[in-house]
């Protein structure tokens, strides 16, 4: 085993012990796994520094970034690590190599190259799709520094939502990080709408599911504080809704959501769930995706309907509420009471 496999296992059979309540922990073995990498990719590295890796030349900045940005966001990190863990390890097979489709692991493969070295040899068989040459180029040498390359079957140097694999080929699990909140401008549902169909029947996604929920925030008359009134789901993405999008070019995702509550609008919240794997989730401020997302409805008295659609060349999903009109009375009024 190289020295630098040897220090990157320890650190990871580390990480597995931790609480994920401890994040101070999390957040130092977390840095300390990705120094290593940065190091033998030849960037600075700053310890102490709100920004620990540093780039000695501009060309190194993109990699520097994509260093920092997993530095800042450990729990994320550490919890889709956790999750590609277990799910290789409840559904995978012991008499041959689980089939992993993996969609853009970035320049330092931060979730799967360790959990790799947590599994034994022949469990899983990788294929890589990675649209950014230099990341791939900064992926071959983590892979080949790490020993690692007996796990990947293929790296590919590919736009995923128009990758085909070679006939026959299917997949027990794809594993695809989204980049924004609400999958807003994200090709991340036009990525998993035409990847699905290489899943096997019982072939999973990691997110298993990314669900969507909308919340009418308002207050009621000579009542200061606000409360969260739940208007419901408007999309969950899983394995049968991704199943139903790739039977069609572009389907038809929208709807409504009847407002009932008899308040004062202020504004519209959506909020985003991934549940990773099983019992594995994100929620609330554990992740830059499940940030919520907040639009402004206070020009409305009473507000009685959300319509919501995905606007697949703008990949996001578009909101247009309806209700009764705010007059200058009321506004005034609210004025007085505020």
């Amino acid at each position: 085993m190289t020295s630098l496999r040897q220090h990157a296992f320890n650190v990871m059979q580390d990480l597995q012990k931790l609480p994920l309540e401890g994040s101070e922990s999390l957040a130092r073995r977390q840095r300390d796994y990705l120094a290593l990498m940065a190091q033998h990719l030849g960037l600075s590295v700053q310890p102490n520094h709100p920004t620990p890796f540093a780039a000695d030349e501009p060309s190194q900045q993109p990699l520097a970034d994509a260093f920092n940005q997993r530095a800042t966001h450990y729990r994320q990190l550490h919890q889709f690590q956790l999750a590609l863990l277990h799910a290789i390890r409840q559904c995978g097979s012991h008499s041959q190599p689980m089939q992993v489709l993996v969609v853009e692991p970035g320049p330092i493969g931060a979730i799967v190259l360790p959990v790799l070295l947590l599994l034994r040899p022949n469990r899983v068989q990788l294929t890589l799709l990675e649209p950014d040459a230099e990341a791939l180029a900064s992926l071959k040498r983590l892979l080949l520094a790490l020993d690692l390359g007996d796990c990947v079957q293929a790296l590919h140097h590919t736009t995923p939502e128009t990758w085909q694999p070679e006939a026959q080929q299917r997949f027990d699990l794809i594993l695809a990080e989204p980049s924004q909140p609400l999958l807003q401008h994200d090709p991340y549902l036009a990525r998993l709408q035409h990847l699905a169909q290489y899943l096997t029947p019982q072939g999973q996604l990691l997110p298993q599911s990314i669900l969507m929920d909308a919340w009418l925030i308002g207050r009621h008359d000579n009542v200061r504080s606000e409360h969260w009134y739940p208007l419901g789901g408007f999309f969950t993405l899983d394995r049968y809704a991704v199943d139903f999008m790739a039977q069609q070019a572009q389907p038809d995702i929208g709807g409504e959501l009847p407002s009932f509550h008899d308040c004062q609008p202020e504004q519209l919240a959506l909020t985003t769930e991934l549940q990773l794997f099983d019992n594995l989730w994100l929620k609330g401020a554990q992740s830059p995706l499940t940030h919520t997302q907040f639009h402004d409805v206070s020009q409305f008295k009473r507000l009685n309907q959300v319509r919501f659609q995905y606007r697949w060349p703008e990949q996001r999903f578009a909101f247009n509420c309806s209700g009764d009109a705010m007059t200058q009375t009321n506004k005034a009024s609210q004025g007085q009471s505020g």
